[in-house]
């Protein structure tokens, strides 16, 4: 088994540039036996519409017309490829 890193960071610490280097380099890090999920550079979205109670209620979600749990659900299915 691999080890996993979860980084996590506030708003305005860099976080985001990190994730954008990670995600734009995914193939060198692949390279070097680390995968990165490429589902998007930034992950907070995705990691909130897959965990969250109420991910219909996500602004994020509304503004792409994912307002029912169902269309949230076959939303979530698809980021899990």
């Amino acid at each position: 088994m691999g080890t996993l890193y979860l980084h996590v960071g506030i708003h305005k610490t860099g976080s985001t540039a990190i994730q954008n280097q990670l995600f734009a380099n995914r193939a060198r890090l692949k390279e070097s036996g680390t995968e990165y999920l490429d589902v998007c550079a930034n992950h907070s979205e995705v990691i909130y519409s897959l965990f969250s109670l109420e991910p219909h209620n996500f602004h994020v979600n509304l503004s792409k017309g994912l307002d029912t749990s169902e269309k949230v659900a076959e939303h979530n299915k698809a980021l899990w490829h």
